[in-house]
């Protein structure tokens, strides 16, 4: 909203759990979210219950997403790649998401794990991606040597808080990357991780606040 935002086209939940979509409670009241696409999924944890019941007394259109879902917009093409079926507990039924735009390919993976990448390949096969959002914050249990060999990611983007309880990002796992030569970004050291562009072109610079 400090940044003169006033409406949100798509607010994308992966999953239930609340260091990915706690801040959503914040927004319903503040700005217009026009539509909400989360995980389909037999299971909903309290608080996606909750923005559920916030987004529907705001007018927002709802939306659960699986595999098969994609939408254009000018500025480039995105497409729901999993979760596919009930697989697994709720960090593999994230919402995987692959995107076009500023000239780069990206793949978002919420907190998905080494099953759920194995999967992926299984279904989808190799993929060429540019850049990756690292799954489950640099845990040790995911992104998987084979997971990088099916992608050939030329950069990894890492969202951990500075010092947080859990170790994130994992040692194995910025070897993995290291090994792979994947320049890695991450929030914990280098701060927002930014991408501005214009067409087929854009620039990667980071920020402290």
């Amino acid at each position: 909203k400090s940044k003169g935002i006033r409406k949100i086209d798509k607010l994308i939940l992966t999953h239930g759990d609340a260091d990915h979509i706690g801040g959503a409670v914040s927004l319903f009241g503040e700005i217009q979210v026009e539509q909400m696409i989360l995980p389909r999924s037999t299971e909903r944890s309290k608080l996606e219950l909750d923005i559920i019941t916030m987004a529907a007394a705001e007018g927002t259109m709802i939306y659960f997403g699986g595999e098969g879902n994609a939408w254009e917009i000018a500025e480039g093409e995105f497409k729901i790649l999993g979760p596919s079926g009930s697989m697994g507990e709720r960090n593999e039924r994230s919402i995987i998401l692959q995107a076009r735009f500023g000239g780069r390919t990206w793949l978002f993976t919420g907190d998905l794990g080494i099953e759920g990448e194995q999967a992926l390949i299984h279904r989808i096969g190799e993929l060429d991606i540019d850049v990756l959002k690292v799954g489950h914050h640099g845990s040790k249990y995911s992104t998987s040597d084979k997971f990088l060999e099916a992608l050939t990611p030329d950069y990894a983007v890492i969202s951990a808080g500075l010092k947080n309880r859990y170790g994130h990002p994992d040692r194995e796992v910025l070897e993995r990357l290291d090994n792979s030569k994947v320049h890695t970004l991450r929030t914990d050291k280098n701060g927002a991780a930014i991408y501005r562009f214009k067409g087929e072109s854009g620039t990667f610079f980071t920020h402290i606040p």
